[in-house]
């Protein structure tokens, strides 16, 4: 949805397709994107066919002494509109945060930066810049 806007003493308003010139202020009268509006996420299909593309260049380190069945790993991708990662960062790091849970993490940081350029749907660019993905190392595949 798109709305023509113009600004006036702070407040935003939506306006019909003329341009005006108004209190010294001027509206190009231009349809721009509700700032409030985003994209819908990207379906779970969607992201479930990203992991599989991720989990290949995944090398989980050995568990130690720690069942690895708990262990999740949320890593935030941001993406070029041609599916190249730009950067990957862990999300939602738990507190209680060990080394095995630390070396869990970097190495699906390290799988996502290897897989690059992810396979995103080319009419979806725009859904994809900013996305998670779960990682469970009990269900690879």
């Amino acid at each position: 949805m798109t709305k023509n806007l113009f600004h006036t003493s702070g407040t935003l308003h939506t306006s019909g397709t003329l341009g005006l010139v108004f209190a010294g202020l001027w509206w190009t009268g231009l349809a721009l994107a509700d700032p409030l509006e985003r994209p819908s996420p990207p379906l779970a299909s969607e992201v479930d066919r990203i992991r599989q593309h991720i989990v290949p260049h995944w090398m989980v380190p050995a568990p130690g002494d720690r069942d690895m069945s708990q262990m999740v790993v949320r890593v935030r991708i941001f993406l070029q509109e041609d599916g190249s990662v730009t950067r990957a960062q862990i999300e939602d790091r738990p507190k209680d945060a060990d080394a095995a849970w630390e070396a869990l993490a970097a190495s699906a940081t390290r799988a996502v930066l290897r897989s690059s350029p992810l396979p995103i749907p080319r009419d979806k660019a725009e859904q994809f810049k900013d996305f998670t993905v779960t990682f469970h190392p009990v269900n690879l595949h």
